[in-house]
């Protein structure tokens, strides 16, 4: 599938989600590192110069909260732009931000996600598939899963 489409993968695994300050710390982490994976974006002249600012803000973990929650429309729209083709994204470790019990209490956090999810995915017109990857353990789970991703 790499030949055909790009990809972009990011890991979600251990992700501390006790606080959202420190939730929020650990996803621009994360960000920055599946960004980086793709820093040939940055001199790349077939993107638009806002994405390249963006895409540096994200590198460097300095992007406000509404630019880390559409990091992966971002990185899909200049991938999909240097590549003339759709984007596959794969969220992996996916239950360990949202199957935890310290996680149901703040919903900021889950807020943060399923804005992420809808961006990424809903919203996404250069995403042609994804894949959002973790361990599930019953049907409750499975249920706010796709209670987070919209779907019913």
């Amino acid at each position: 599938c790499m030949n055909a489409h790009p990809v972009i993968h990011l890991n979600l695994n251990d992700a501390y989600v006790g606080d959202k300050e420190l939730f929020l710390k650990g996803i621009r982490t994360r960000i920055s590192n599946t960004c980086v994976e793709h820093r040939e974006l940055l001199e790349s002249k077939r993107q638009d110069s806002d994405d390249v600012i963006l895409l540096r803000e994200l590198m460097l973990c300095s992007s406000n909260d509404g630019v880390l929650q559409d990091s992966l429309l971002i990185l899909s729209r200049m991938l999909s732009t240097e590549y003339d083709a759709d984007v596959v994204v794969l969220i992996d470790g996916y239950n360990s931000v949202l199957i935890r019990n310290d996680c149901s209490t703040d919903h900021e956090i889950t807020d943060f996600m399923q804005g992420m999810m809808y961006s990424c995915f809903q919203g996404n017109r250069y995403c042609c598939f994804g894949v959002v990857s973790g361990l599930i353990d019953s049907k409750d789970d499975i249920y706010q899963i796709t209670q987070t991703l919209n779907y019913e």
